[in-house]
Parts: structure tokens; sequence; C-alpha cells
């Protein structure tokens, strides 16, 4: 093999290496930059059977106002379990509680549970941000 062939196969590689790194390196910003997903956390009073649900209103990562999260069930009084998944907030954001009917459908809480608000950063250490329901 020719050193002229050699280097060109060496350079070739070498260039292939680098434009990979590259395209490895690019992407979007992380999402702890630009907005953060949640976890809810349930209002702490209640029997212990009350099972609480919840939807979030507010702006997502793109400026956007948002009114239509789905209801999730967030669990007992002050369960912290429930992480509301690929919706992106920064903010003022409301968590809007609901209670579940034997019928399956929802009957919003009475006030003053009816929501509570949730400051939530820009930008954060985690993509994850705790938000309470009243204590």
């Amino acid at each position: 093999m020719s050193a002229y062939r050699s280097f060109t196969r060496k350079a070739t590689a070498t260039v292939a290496v680098v434009l990979g790194l590259l395209v490895a390196g690019a992407g979007t910003a992380t999402a702890g930059t630009n907005g953060q997903q949640l976890v809810l956390c349930a209002p702490k009073h209640g029997a212990s059977n009350t099972v609480w649900h919840a939807n979030v209103t507010g702006t997502n990562e793109k400026g956007q106002q948002i009114n239509d999260s789905p209801i999730v069930r967030v669990g007992n009084p002050g369960a912290c379990t429930y992480y509301l998944q690929r919706w992106w907030w920064k903010g003022h954001t409301t968590l809007h509680w609901w209670f579940q009917l034997t019928d399956g459908s929802y009957e919003q809480a009475p006030a003053p549970d009816t929501w509570t608000t949730c400051e939530v950063p820009t930008s954060n250490k985690t993509d994850w941000w705790v938000c309470y329901g009243r204590g």
C-alpha cells in the first residue's frame, strides 16, 4: 500500500471520528435549563382512603399556555409519588385537584382545595420540580 493511500485512509477515519463526536454532542439543551417535569404531591389532609387526582395548567418549555394536561392519580394524602413525565413546565403553574367518582368521572375538589399554585424555575440542577397540594 502506498504512503498516499495509507495517509488518505487515516485522514478519512479521523474525519469520520471527529464528525461522529460532533453529531453525538449536538442536540437540544438539557431540559433542566428550559423548564422542569413535575413531581405532584397530594394535599396532606383528608381521610386515609382519600385519593387525590390533579391536572396542571401553565406555561410549557416553548412559552405556550397549556390548559389540557391529563387528570392523573396522585395518591393518598401527603403522597409525593406521581411523576408527570414528558410535560415540561416553567413559571407560574396551577395544580387543579379532583376526586374520581364511582362512575369514573371527576369532580373538582371543594374550596380551599380546588387548586394550588407552584412556581417552577426555568433552570434547575435536575429535570424535576416538586409541587405540593395544600398542607
